[in-house]
């Protein structure tokens, strides 16, 4: 399906995949991400690089962007401080460019916050080490880069970093419902014993604006029962995420400004 670039609110999109159709319209030329790509950085100048840039920069500039272009509201915050001891996992759905990203990154705050993307977030030349060193942490293409990548997470995670994940792994803009996902992803904190805390940003009506407000509701933790096997542990966390993000969106997703209307393949003709 050809990708639609947004231009502006009130768009209408046609999907036939829910599970794989995104509309970023990035555009983006990725590269593989193999037993070659360094996850894990030990030079001292890249660590003070990503400390400044991180820190200084992203975190106070994420906050004001999103807080004047969203507006964005906050409910149960205090949930975060149950797990800041340790590193955890955030689950969120997807629903904006450049806006998802910057709310986890706030609410985690002061535990760094590591952000897992696909190979395009580190594929434009010029800022592969920017965008690195404000966490993103890119999924691997081949079994080589795997071994690396989940080496990296408990590396990670044993420095007490928050790790986001976007289950629905695909942006569709200023959606306002709930896409079904499958459980992959939560084999992580299963595999790694962590705990994990899911965000709903829902959308509402503002006024003189067609561009909707976020109110992200945040989850009370939810931990793997030590007696249930990994897959087991994976199902339940993910069922109680995904009910969490449907109940919450289904209550409080007032606002519809774009438009996301089923369109099944056409078949070839014979």
């Amino acid at each position: 399906m050809k990708k639609k670039k947004l231009k502006k609110y009130d768009e209408t999109y046609y999907y036939s995949d829910p599970l794989n159709d995104d509309f970023a319209g990035t555009h983006i030329h990725a590269i593989k991400v193999n037993s070659d790509f360094k996850y894990h950085h030990k030079n001292i100048f890249f660590k003070i690089f990503s400390f400044f840039i991180y820190r200084m920069v992203a975190r106070p500039a994420v906050y004001l962007y999103a807080k004047i272009k969203y507006n964005v509201k906050y409910v149960n915050k205090k949930a975060v401080k149950k797990v800041r001891k340790g590193g955890f996992f955030v689950y969120s759905n997807h629903v904006a460019v450049d806006g998802d990203a910057f709310i986890t990154n706030h609410v985690t705050f002061p535990n760094v916050n590591d952000i897992i993307v696909n190979a395009d977030t580190v594929s434009i030349k010029g800022i592969k080490t920017l965008v690195e060193a404000m966490g993103a942490f890119p999924l691997p293409n081949d079994i080589g880069a795997a071994a690396n990548f989940f080496h990296e997470m408990k590396y990670r995670l044993s420095k007490k970093h928050a790790i986001t994940i976007f289950p629905e792994a695909h942006i569709w803009p200023y959606y306002n419902g709930i896409r079904e996902f499958p459980i992959g992803s939560y084999k992580y904190p299963a595999l790694l014993k962590t705990p994990i805390i899911t965000f709903c940003i829902t959308l509402q009506k503002r006024k003189h604006s067609k561009r909707p407000r976020f109110t992200v509701y945040i989850s009370d933790p939810e931990y793997i029962d030590p007696k249930l096997d990994t897959l087991e542990n994976a199902k339940i966390l993910h069922d109680k995420s995904y009910n969490f993000m449907k109940e919450t969106t289904a209550k409080y997703s007032t606002y519809e400004c774009n438009h996301f209307i089923y369109k099944p393949k056409e078949e070839k003709a014979d």
